[in-house]
């Protein structure tokens, strides 16, 4: 199944806001993708498997969580639509999976595997592009882990600038957060309380 016009020239656009692409690449990356249409609460990759996927989101939120040592799940990355996302040490070097990726709002993504990436490494742009998103994602994990040290309504506050907090479970942002929903619930009511 082709990725329809729209949606792929989403990602293009994306793509070109980080290095310049031909024409050529862009042709390749068309025959590289597939949509997938997903639903809310479903696994793309499971802990311990290998992951030969990569997507990049139209219209869906999603997450990466994994394990702690006292047996709960913490969320540690939230994808919004327009980004890319992967386990990359599975996608890239065949490691098993490190984290869970689910959905948790939206419908469609586009979807790339790892024969068909392969297949674009023969482009120059390729390796600047992952350059590029490895450096994003090193970004987000400093950023993530920055905002981890804050009091609970700095912490609230600041993530609530990036992400909607109305739109997105609590149990999913408390998670990331590292605070318990009984903590996250009053920081957005006083954040909520100031807003109004």
């Amino acid at each position: 199944m082709e990725p329809q016009q729209t949606h792929l020239q989403s990602l293009i656009n994306l793509l070109e806001s980080w290095t310049p692409i031909s024409s050529h690449f862009r042709q390749a990356l068309k025959s590289c993708l597939q949509l997938q249409h997903v639903k809310q609460k479903q696994e793309l990759a499971a802990i311990g498997t290998h992951l030969n996927m990569a997507w990049y989101s139209i219209d869906c939120w999603a997450t990466a969580s994994h394990p702690l040592p006292n047996g709960r799940d913490e969320i540690t990355s939230i994808y919004a639509p327009n980004e890319i996302f992967t386990d990359v040490g599975s996608f890239l070097l065949g490691h098993s999976t490190q984290h869970q990726l689910t959905i948790v709002q939206g419908h469609t993504l586009l979807k790339v595997d790892r024969t068909h990436f392969n297949q674009l490494r023969g482009h120059e742009e390729t390796a600047a592009l992952l350059e590029h998103y490895l450096l994003l994602q090193q970004e987000k994990y400093q950023w993530r882990m920055d905002l981890l040290a804050l009091p609970d309504q700095q912490k609230f506050n600041l993530f609530a600038k990036y992400y909607p907090v109305h739109q997105l479970p609590g149990k999913t942002c408390a998670s990331y957060l590292r605070m318990t929903p009984s903590r996250y619930s009053a920081a957005k009511n006083r954040y909520t309380h100031r807003s109004s």
